[in-house]
């Protein structure tokens, strides 16, 4: 199945689980439901969901414990990118972070004074530079 360059809109409970795997860094899927009041199937069924879309990444089974082995999610730096640009009142800057808030990439102009015009031609000039720097 081709995916889509688009982004897709996520339920909430596929937006909580990312959130929470965020602040937790990584929780195996039983945790994940008792933490959000899932369904087991609910928790299974989101993550499945994440994991597919490249969002989430599957760490190695803990094992030594009473039961199954637990298999930890992480989330997938490489799983989505934001853009973010500072339009200040001498230098324009262009910074690329990851799903887990890391800097990827920056990129910076200094200008003499800003308009809409220069601000519009630095985004689409730079934008394949940052995407390139990313890409390394």
């Amino acid at each position: 199945m081709k995916r889509s360059l688009l982004p897709t809109r996520r339920s909430n409970n596929e937006r909580a689980i990312l959130s929470l795997i965020r602040q937790c860094e990584t929780l195996p899927k039983a945790q994940i439901a008792k933490a959000l009041s899932l369904s087991a199937q609910a928790a299974t069924v989101n993550i499945n969901k994440l994991e597919e879309d490249k969002l989430l990444l599957r760490d190695a089974p803990v094992k030594g414990r009473v039961g199954q082995p637990s298999v930890p999610f992480r989330l997938n730096p490489d799983g989505a990118f934001s853009f973010g640009l500072k339009i200040g009142r001498r230098r324009f800057d262009l910074i690329v972070i990851d799903l887990q808030s890391t800097q990827r990439a920056s990129v910076s102009v200094e200008v003499n004074v800003p308009n809409i015009d220069e601000a519009q031609g630095f985004f689409e000039n730079q934008y394949p530079t940052a995407i390139a720097r990313v890409r390394l």
